[in-house]
C-alpha cells in the first residue's frame, strides 16, 4: 500500500510540472500601442505629433465625448518623447510610457484666438 501511494505521489508531482506553466509573451497580439489626443477646448484640425523625433499629422482632434471618432498615433510600446503642435504653437511637450496594446490619452488645452 505504501509502494502504490509513492508511486501515485510521484506520478502526481511529475504530471503538474509543465513548461507552459508561465507565458511571458502575448500570444497573438500586434507589437503596438497607441496615443490618443483628446481637445479639452475647441476642436482643432491638423495638429502635427512628433514622437520621437517623427511626426505624425492627427486630422482632427475631438472633445472627449466624441473621442472614438479620433484617429490614434500607432507607435510601438515603451517610453516616447512626445511633442504637440497646432500652427507651429506646441501645445504638449513630455515623455510618456506606453505598454503593450495600451492607449495613452494627451488631453491637449487649447482656445481658438
Amino acid at each position: 500500500m505504501k509502494k502504490l501511494l509513492f508511486i501515485f505521489a510521484i506520478i502526481l508531482g511529475l504530471s503538474s510540472c509543465s513548461n507552459r506553466q508561465y507565458m511571458t509573451y502575448s500570444a497573438g497580439k500586434d507589437n503596438v500601442s497607441y496615443i490618443l489626443l483628446i481637445a479639452q477646448g475647441d476642436k482643432l484640425e491638423n495638429v502635427v505629433v512628433s514622437v520621437d523625433d517623427k511626426s505624425h499629422t492627427v486630422e482632427k482632434v475631438f472633445k472627449a465625448k466624441a473621442a472614438r471618432r479620433t484617429v490614434p498615433v500607432v507607435v510601438t510600446p515603451g517610453k516616447h518623447k512626445v511633442s504637440v503642435f497646432y500652427q507651429n504653437e506646441m501645445l504638449y511637450s513630455g515623455e510618456i510610457y506606453v505598454g503593450l496594446q495600451e492607449t495613452k490619452k494627451i488631453d491637449i488645452k487649447y482656445y481658438i484666438k
